[in-house]
């Protein structure tokens, strides 16, 4: 079994023999995988290059790995089971198993936490075991996790899932407390003492549910909601519950209808507004409200341009500007009339900047 290089023909089991190795099987070429044989006498499967290259024999390398090991170990708690392909296993007297790597996370190991953490979370375990004890409760499942939650039961008989770090905190049993979740009968009675009936799911206090008003109108609500309004069905005010799909189409329609609207009434008015001339921020107002006036609402003869100061807003509430005076729901023209003389008989002046009213 000869090998040519630039240096001419050479024997490659002389060369495996000088290593002590050996070679079992037919050769084939230098990159082709054959059966190798280490001077432990351990098998294996590899090429010619990487034997040359100073391939090493993973079985006496994870034996070397144990000796080293061992060493460290000595005169502790903890003994070694194994090691497999670099992965080493040692394990305490109790029975724990640590896993590392390297040999070099088993000597840290080893000179900073020499405990096994497996024995002392047994043994803070029984510690939490015994303040439950204390206090009365029982731990009806073993201690998982500071902040996981276990199976215990109260003083009073009532079972529950509380974590350790919570019970330390000071919380008690919630059912003791009436802080637990009440049961479909306890909701549908507060439902009925309020003059409403529940029909759908209870999830929570915040989550709208489907139920019936006292007009019988089926509605969704919150428990919450219906505290604060017992009366405040949507059907029942004039309203009708919207989609929200439907209401994204009327709010795209508004949008629409709005930006044609608009500027008409700016054009008409010269872009200035129509009490004090000012071009600065100008707007379209509505005479006869949005709200109020739906048959008006993009009329051209309904509108009137305002500067942002006589106008308002929600955001800029000048003081003395007309929504902030009249309102922003259910205008009308004679409101305008009036706000128009108010501004032009001195009792609404500007001042700096900010509308203020005599």
């Amino acid at each position: 079994m000869k090998q040519k290089n630039q240096f001419g023909d050479f024997d490659i089991l002389a060369r495996l023999s000088e290593k002590g190795w050996a070679f079992e099987g037919e050769y084939q070429n230098a990159h082709a995988k054959g059966t190798f044989i280490c001077p432990s006498g351990h098998r294996m499967l590899a090429s010619w290059c990487a034997v040359k290259h100073g391939f090493f024999c993973k079985a006496c390398q994870d034996k070397m790995v144990g000796e080293k090991v061992s060493k460290y170990l000595a005169g502790t708690e903890w003994h070694i089971v194994g090691v497999r392909n670099g992965v080493i296993t040692i394990q305490c007297n109790d029975g724990h198993d640590y896993v590392a790597r390297y040999v070099a996370n088993i000597r840290k190991k080893i000179e900073r936490h020499p405990r096994c953490s497996g024995c002392d979370e047994k043994s803070y375990a029984d510690n939490i075991r015994s303040v439950f004890e204390e206090s009365g409760w029982s731990m009806l499942e073993d201690y998982k996790r500071y902040h996981r939650p276990i199976l215990c039961e109260c003083p009073n008989g009532h079972r529950q899932m509380k974590a350790p770090s919570g019970f330390l905190g000071g919380k008690g049993c919630q059912k003791c407390a009436g802080l637990c979740r009440r049961t479909r009968q306890e909701v549908e009675k507060e439902f009925s003492d309020l003059g409403w009936r529940l029909v759908g799911e209870y999830v929570n206090t915040s989550t709208p549910v489907e139920c019936m008003c006292p007009m019988g109108h089926a509605v969704k609500k919150s428990i919450d909601c219906i505290r604060i309004s017992p009366v405040g069905c949507v059907v029942c005010s004039g309203q009708t519950p919207v989609h929200p799909l439907k209401k994204r189409e009327r709010r795209n329609e508004r949008v629409k209808n709005w930006r044609k609207w608009s500027p008409l009434i700016l054009e008409r008015d010269g872009h200035k507004c129509v009490i004090c001339g000012s071009s600065d921020g100008v707007n379209a107002h509505h005479l006869n409200s949005y709200h109020r006036s739906v048959d008006e609402r993009y009329d051209v003869e309904n509108g009137a341009t305002l500067c942002f100061r006589h106008h308002g807003s929600p955001f800029n509430r000048f003081r003395g500007s007309f929504h902030v005076v009249f309102g922003f729901m259910n205008n009308t023209k004679e409101q305008f009339e009036e706000y128009r003389k108010m501004c032009l008989s001195g009792d609404v002046r500007i001042y700096d900047g900010i509308l203020q009213q005599r």
